[in-house]
């Protein structure tokens, strides 16, 4: 009996181990301070932005210096990102919304493609960011309200980092999914069709299918998936 017990409560702390662990609203905004302050600073100190990670969410570098751009003192959002997703960490919340670590690990892949081949340097504008939800305003009124308050006070060409990028997306996840699924308000059947007929999604997929569509406007020879 006692031994059944102990498998339950141990099942229930990976399960509930596995569901906290990608990222917060409150470590995205934490890492863009300091990052903001790190890059301000004239004084190069990779230990202690490392450190200063540590402290800030709760965890322990394995190798801290793999968080910096190759031969650079600028930190690899990108990595720094992905590990921090994957890790447990003291400052994970199990009773807030999250971006997994299969969705931090595409909006950043999808992040450096599109900066990369714009020749930008790791950044993307408020305006590129958010394009690829325009045709899909209709469908989610949620989503609508939640780009109008995100582009407030916003310029289109305001710059936008990896970090601020998973911000952004995750303040549109909480906006448009309840218990992990988006609802398509539309009934339009091009709407329909896009979705193979679902009324609802999952966030990741709703993504994946915008940035698809958005590639076929720019590119309509490109093959479909």
């Amino acid at each position: 009996m006692h031994f059944k017990s102990a498998l339950i409560i141990y099942a229930l702390y990976f399960v509930t181990s596995a569901w906290s662990v990608g990222l917060n609203s409150d470590q995205l905004i934490e890492l863009k301070t300091l990052v903001r302050n790190y890059k301000k600073s004239n004084r190069v100190d990779k230990i202690g932005f490392a450190k200063d990670v540590e402290k800030t969410l709760g965890m322990k570098w394995e190798n801290a210096e793999s968080m910096f751009e190759y031969n650079s003192n600028d930190p690899d959002l990108h990595c720094l990102l992905k590990t921090l997703a994957n890790m447990d960490k003291s400052s994970d919340k199990t009773e807030v919304k999250i971006l997994d670590f299969q969705e931090v690990n595409f909006l950043l892949d999808n992040f450096n493609a599109v900066s990369r081949s714009r020749r930008q340097q790791r950044f993307r504008t408020r305006q590129q960011l958010f394009q690829v939800f325009y045709f899909w305003r209709g469908m989610n009124r949620a989503l609508s309200g939640k780009l109008r308050e995100l582009e407030s006070g916003r310029r289109a060409n305001y710059v936008v980092n990896a970090v601020e990028c998973l911000w952004f997306m995750l303040e549109i996840k909480k906006a448009v999914c309840a218990n992990g699924f988006m609802s398509l308000d539309s009934g339009d059947k091009s709407t329909m069709k896009e979705f193979h007929g679902k009324t609802k999604v999952n966030f990741l997929d709703f993504v994946k299918r915008t940035l698809v569509h958005d590639k076929h406007k720019q590119d309509p020879q490109s093959p479909k998936l």
